[in-house]
C-alpha cells in the first residue's frame, strides 16, 4: 500500500463504483467529475455493476480486486456500494483512508421493495468506518451525521451542455418524462389530469426510459411514445420536450434523492419543469420562477395548461431554470472542484 509521502502532492484514489457509465449516479457523481481533476490526483476505477447482494464466489473475486486497488491507492472512494463488513475490517487493518458517498436513502427502501435491515446495518458500518462521508442531499447528511462527524453535502451535478432553442415549431406540444422504469409508477399519481390534458389539447407524452416499460402505462394511450434512453442521444432525446413533468410521492425514499438529477438535467438545458413539491428539491431550485410545483390534480392540470397555452412562458422559465442551475453551482465542473478539495483534505 503506498505511503502518503509528505514530499509529494500527488494522490492516488481508487474508486469503487456501484455501476458504470450507463448508471446515472456513477456517471454524474464520479466518472464525469474526475475528468476535470488536475494532474495531482490519479484515479483508478473498479465497477461492481451489479446488485448489493454478494454471493461467496463474487465476494472472493471482489476482495481480490479490492486488495489490489487498495495496495495502489492512498484513498478508497466507495460510491454507494453496500459492501461486506470484511471490507472495512481490511481498510481498518491497512489504515486506508475511506470516503463513502451515497445519493439515495439506502437506509430505507422504496415502497415497492421490502425493507432490508441487513443492508441498513452494513451502511451504518460503512459510515462509521469512513474517514469522510459525502451525500447528495441534506436529509442524507442528517442520517450520516449520526455515525460520522465529517459529512459533506454535494448535490448530484449535471454536464454543461448547450441550451435547447426553447420554442418548438410543431403544433403538437410534447410533454416529457425521463427516468428509470421503476419511477414510472408515479405517473399514476397524476393519471387523471394527464389523461385530460392529452385528450383536451394537441399534445403527446414522450417517455425516455429503459428498454422495457411496465404494462398499461396510462392504458397505452395513443398519444404516448416511448424512447429507449441512450447516453449518446440523451441531449437529442430531451430536445423533444416542450416541458417536463415529474410527479413524485412525498416519502422518505424520495426525500433522500441526491439532486433529482433528471429534473436538474432538463432545467440545465432550458426545459421548463413541473414537479411535485418535495422539500429538498425546493432548496436547490427557485419555486415559481425556475420551476413549477404542483400538488393536487387541479394544480397539475392548470400548470400543464399554462405551459401548453403559452410558448413564451415556457421559454422564460427554461432560461431561468438554466440560470438557477448555474447559480446553485450544479455543473459537473463545479462539483469536481469541490470533490477534489475534499479528497486533498482527506489525504492530508
Amino acid at each position: 500500500m503506498p505511503d502518503m509521502a509528505s514530499d509529494s502532492d500527488e494522490i492516488s484514489v481508487g474508486f469503487i463504483l456501484v455501476g458504470d457509465n450507463s448508471t446515472a449516479s456513477s456517471r454524474h457523481r464520479v466518472l464525469d467529475p474526475t475528468k476535470f481533476f488536475d494532474d495531482s490526483i490519479e484515479c483508478r476505477f473498479l465497477s461492481l455493476n451489479s446488485s448489493h447482494n454478494f454471493e461467496l464466489s463474487r465476494t472472493i473475486f471482489f476482495l481480490f480486486n479490492f486488495l489490489l486497488l487498495t495496495w495502489k491507492s492512498d484513498i478508497i472512494y466507495i460510491q454507494k456500494a453496500i459492501l461486506p463488513r470484511v471490507v472495512f475490517k481490511l481498510t481498518d487493518f491497512l489504515r486506508t483512508k475511506v470516503v463513502f458517498d451515497f445519493d439515495d436513502a439506502i437506509y430505507t427502501s422504496p415502497e415497492w421493495e421490502d425493507d432490508d435491515p441487513e443492508r441498513r446495518e452494513r451502511l451504518i458500518t460503512a459510515l462509521e468506518s469512513a474517514t469522510v462521508v459525502i451525500t447528495g442531499n441534506p436529509n442524507l447528511s442528517t442520517f450520516a451525521e449520526e455515525y460520522n462527524d465529517k459529512v459533506y453535502t454535494l448535490p448530484t451535478p449535471v454536464p454543461k451542455d448547450d441550451m435547447i432553442s426553447g420554442i418548438s415549431e410543431s403544433d403538437t406540444v410534447t410533454i416529457g418524462w425521463i427516468g428509470g422504469a421503476n419511477n414510472l409508477r408515479y405517473l399514476e399519481l397524476i393519471e387523471e389530469p394527464l389523461l385530460r390534458i392529452l385528450n383536451d389539447y394537441k399534445t403527446e407524452l414522450v417517455i425516455v426510459s429503459g428498454t422495457e416499460l411496465p404494462d398499461n402505462i396510462l392504458e397505452s394511450h395513443g398519444d404516448i411514445e416511448h424512447l429507449v434512453w441512450e447516453l449518446e442521444k440523451e441531449h437529442e432525446q430531451l430536445s423533444r420536450f416542450d416541458f417536463m413533468i415529474r410527479p413524485m410521492a412525498d416519502t422518505e425514499w424520495i426525500n433522500g434523492k441526491g439532486g433529482y438529477t433528471s429534473i436538474i438535467r432538463c432545467m440545465s438545458i432550458g426545459i421548463p419543469v413541473i414537479a411535485s413539491s418535495i422539500e429538498p428539491l425546493e432548496k436547490i431550485t427557485n419555486p415559481g420562477n425556475s420551476i413549477l410545483f404542483a400538488s393536487t390534480n387541479k394544480e397539475w392540470y392548470s400548470k400543464m395548461e399554462e405551459l401548453i397555452d403559452n410558448p413564451e412562458k415556457r421559454r422564460e422559465i427554461g432560461i431561468k431554470a438554466r440560470q438557477e442551475v448555474s447559480r446553485q453551482k450544479l455543473w459537473t465542473e463545479d462539483y469536481a472542484n469541490e470533490l477534489q478539495d475534499i479528497l486533498k483534505s482527506v489525504a492530508k
